[in-house]
């Protein structure tokens, strides 16, 4: 697993950017091209318009759930970071905003569906911490706690499905909850363990799909524009990764 994601990492932009300097400085005779080139990646991936773009079309297709299907049996919630620490501070204090905005989906689902479990993915506790955040995620959100389970552990969308399908009968519908742009992976990661989740997306801010006038900062390079071209390159070799691995 670590080989895969160093290996995968040379495909992000920036490591790109970091090779393209690099043999500019290397290669003497060859600097000027290497530069275009770096110039011309800094322009295509931390403008808005590509990223912005190419991140929307992955995603799109899935829209929020405003009234849940009643047949779904479960609602399973993606890798919500939990951090350890000073164990007083408030439950939402110790998650990513990530997963915290995930989790308040599930229990969303899970209140609107009365009677099914609601598990949440929370890779980086222990089984005893991963049931204390738990008791206070149903304290705060209103959940029922004898019906909220943890699993840990998992620490691709691949062992997620893994660990969920030994909660879950194949072929009963369920609810996936996760961010959109990260949602066609997921759904398909758990088809391929022979499981039938239904997209529940939590939709991302950088996929506003409302009208709103553009602003002129966002013509210039900038890190969040690079990071969702990031999403979309890890999502991409994520895709492939699993059709490769059902083949």
């Amino acid at each position: 697993m670590f080989l895969t994601k160093l290996l995968s990492s040379f495909f992000y932009p920036l490591p790109i950017l970091f090779l393209l300097i690099l043999a500019a400085l290397c290669f003497s005779k060859r600097r000027r091209l290497f530069l275009v080139l770096a110039l011309g990646w800094i322009l295509l991936t931390a403008t808005l318009m590509l990223p912005s773009s190419l991140l929307k079309r992955h995603a799109g297709g899935h829209p929020a759930v405003t009234v849940p299907r009643p047949e779904a049996v479960a609602v399973v919630v993606l890798a919500c970071t939990a951090f350890r620490g000073d164990p007083d501070l408030p439950i939402n204090a110790r998650l990513s905003p990530e997963g915290l905005a995930r989790i308040v989906e599930g229990f969303r689902l899970h209140r609107r569906l009365p009677g099914t479990p609601l598990w949440i993915s929370v890779p980086d506790l222990d089984a005893e911490e991963a049931a204390g955040v738990m008791q206070a995620l149903s304290e705060l959100l209103g959940g029922s706690s004898d019906s909220v389970f943890a699993f840990t552990g998992a620490r691709t969308t691949r062992e997620e499905a893994q660990r969920s399908a030994a909660h879950l009968t194949p072929g009963e519908p369920f609810y996936l909850v996760t961010h959109d742009y990260h949602l066609p992976r997921a759904l398909l990661t758990f088809q391929n363990q022979g499981l039938n989740p239904l997209p529940a997306p939590v939709i991302h801010d950088s996929l506003d799909r409302g009208p709103r006038a553009l602003q002129s900062q966002e013509l210039l390079p900038a890190s969040s524009h690079m990071l969702s071209f990031r999403r979309w390159t890890h999502e991409q070799l994520g895709i492939l990764y699993e059709h490769l691995k059902r083949k």
